[in-house]
C-alpha cells in the first residue's frame, strides 16, 4: 500500500461522514472513537487517516532524511493501522499516541534494515579498493565515492560486484539491451574511480 491508496479510502470515508454529518450526527475527528459497528471500517479508517496522516509523517520527517522514506514509512504505519484497527484506543485522543507506537516501532525496523544494508555495502564495496603503490587499500575513500554515485551507478556495480552477475545477466535484470548495460557499467566503473582519487586527493592535501 501506499499513501495514494489511503487518500482513496479517507475519501470514501469522508463522503460517509458527509452524509451522517446533514443528519446532525458528531463531528469528523469524533466519528473515530465510534465503534465499528456504527461507521464501518473503511469510514473509520478513512477519518483516522485523514486527522492523523500529517502528525505521523511529521514524526519521520524529523528523522529520516529522504523525503522518499518518509512517504514510505508513513505508509507501513496505515498498513499496520488498518490491520490493527480493532485494537485503536475509541477515545479521540488516545489514537494519535496509538499511532505513534506503531511509528516507533516500524522506525527501529526500518534504521535495523539500513544499518544491516549499510554494513553489506561496506563489506562489498572494498572490493573495488585498489592498493596505492607501497600502501594498503584505501577502503574508506572508496566507499565515500561509491556512496556519491548516482542510484542507477551503484546498483550497477552491486549486480556486478556483489551478485556477480555478467553483462548478458545484468541485462535481463534490468531490462535493457546487453551494449547499453555494458556501455553504463564501464561508465559507472570510470565514476568510482575518478571519485576515489579525488577524494584520495582532497585527503592528502589535508
Amino acid at each position: 500500500m501506499n499513501l495514494l491508496h489511503f487518500e482513496s479510502v479517507r475519501d470514501f470515508g469522508a463522503r460517509g461522514s458527509r452524509d451522517q454529518n446533514e443528519q446532525g450526527q458528531m463531528g469528523t475527528v469524533e466519528h473515530v472513537r465510534r465503534p465499528t459497528s456504527d461507521v464501518g471500517q473503511a469510514e473509520r479508517f478513512g477519518l483516522l487517516f485523514g486527522a492523523h496522516r500529517e502528525p505521523v509523517r511529521r514524526f519521520f520527517a524529523r528523522r529520516v532524511a529522504c523525503s522518499h522514506d518518509v512517504d514510505d514509512l508513513t505508509a507501513d504505519v496505515f498498513t499496520i493501522a488498518w490491520r490493527r484497527l480493532d485494537t485503536a484506543p475509541l477515545d479521540t485522543d488516545g489514537v494519535l499516541p496509538w499511532l505513534y507506537v506503531i511509528s516507533r516501532n516500524v522506525l527501529r525496523n526500518w534504521q535495523r534494515a539500513e544499518q544491516s544494508r549499510r554494513r553489506a555495502t561496506d563489506g562489498y564495496i572494498q572490493q573495488f579498493a585498489v592498493p596505492s603503490e607501497g600502501h594498503e587499500p584505501d577502503c574508506s575513500s572508496v566507499i565515500q565515492a561509491f556512496r556519491a554515485l548516482s542510484n542507477r551507478d551503484q546498483e550497477l556495480l552491486r549486480l556486478s560486484v556483489w551478485e556477480d552477475l555478467s553483462v548478458p545477466e545484468m541485462s535481463v535484470v534490468l531490462g535493457l539491451p546487453r551494449r547499453v548495460v555494458s556501455v553504463r557499467l564501464h561508465r559507472a566503473r570510470k565514476r568510482l574511480t575518478k571519485t576515489t582519487n579525488r577524494i584520495r586527493r582532497a585527503a592528502g592535501d589535508a
